[in-house]
């Protein structure tokens, strides 16, 4: 069986409601005009993968990205056109702003720089000696009341 494709129940019919065919329950099916009782079995659901860890970016990228474009003896401009950039993100990148994860590839690839992109590890902090109690875990969330 099924889901609703409105409500969310088990659905037990195919109908057509605005033009639409659609799995429904039985009380949602008088939204429209039942096609067919006992739907057909949705198709199994795919298990979503959890995003990727943040990426880390070395701390030192703007001097690493100047010194390393200086070396190739390449100015702003030159480079910009080679990563097909413009000049000003570059400049920006070098003064500090974090590049994009497509821009560093660009960059580490160019001019032969090691960003440090690397998946951050997440740092567990030792137990403290006492147990652990559910209000350590939980978040508690007051509701005021009217």
């Amino acid at each position: 069986m099924s889901e609703c494709e409105i409500c969310g129940h088990m659905a037990s019919f195919k109908a057509e409601i605005e033009s639409a065919f659609v799995d429904v329950c039985e009380r949602c099916s008088r939204l429209g005009r039942v096609i067919v009782e006992k739907a057909e079995p949705a198709p199994a659901r795919i298990a979503v993968e959890k995003p990727p860890a943040e990426l880390v970016l070395d701390p030192d990228f703007p001097k690493l990205i100047k010194e390393a474009r200086e070396k190739k003896n390449l100015t702003r401009q030159q480079l910009a056109e080679k990563i097909k950039e413009k000049e000003a993100v570059l400049e920006r990148i070098e003064n500090g702003m974090r590049p994009t994860e497509s821009i560093a590839k660009k960059l580490e690839k160019e001019i032969g720089v090691n960003l440090g992109y690397v998946e951050a590890v997440p740092k567990i902090s030792p137990l403290k000696t006492k147990e652990l109690t559910v209000g350590d875990v939980v978040e508690v969330r007051v509701r005021k009341r009217k």
